[in-house]
């Protein structure tokens, strides 16, 4: 009854006789929490960070879309007074406008209201044409026109001086 025999692993033997240190479980301590707290703060931060400037390149990109869409308004408000104003004249063939692309100077453009889907502009400019006797003339032109968003219009005044 007394002679049971304990079994040792080599690596208990020789711990047990001093020659190796028997290992022990490293407790993680307060600073290995720090640790991690500290690099998920950083973690965060570089999320809130990197948020933030999205947040403003859509802001700019919404800007200048909506800026663009407002071009594109008033080009077109361009285009349909000229196409109001040819069909008005004598000799609408022999229309000759400013280029409303490399001329902008010669077409005085007022904005009366802004919509959201819609815009009223004042635009005066002029047209050289032929009269019924066939003599070039300058004619000066003023359109009050309400343009959409769906690129369709609608003439609210003409005046051909």
């Amino acid at each position: 009854m007394g002679n049971e025999i304990e079994t040792m692993s080599k690596e208990e033997w020789m711990a047990s006789k001093g020659l190796v240190k028997k290992k022990r479980k490293k407790s993680k301590g307060v600073f290995y929490y720090f640790k991690i707290v500290f690099i998920l703060f950083i973690l965060f931060l570089m999320f809130l960070g990197w948020r933030e400037k999205n947040i403003e390149a859509a802001q700019q990109k919404q800007k200048f879309e909506l800026q663009a869409k407002k071009d594109k308004i008033q080009t077109n408000a361009i285009t349909y007074s000229k196409i109001a104003i040819q069909k008005m004249l004598k000799s609408p063939s022999t229309a000759s406008f400013p280029n409303s692309a490399f001329q902008a100077e010669d077409y005085k453009k007022i904005l009366v209201q802004d919509g959201t889907d819609n815009q009223i502009w004042y635009i005066e400019s002029y047209v050289d044409s032929q009269n019924s006797f066939g003599a070039a003339v300058r004619s000066y032109w003023s359109v009050k026109i309400q343009v959409y968003d769906d690129e369709t219009y609608k003439i609210l005044d003409v005046d051909i001086k």
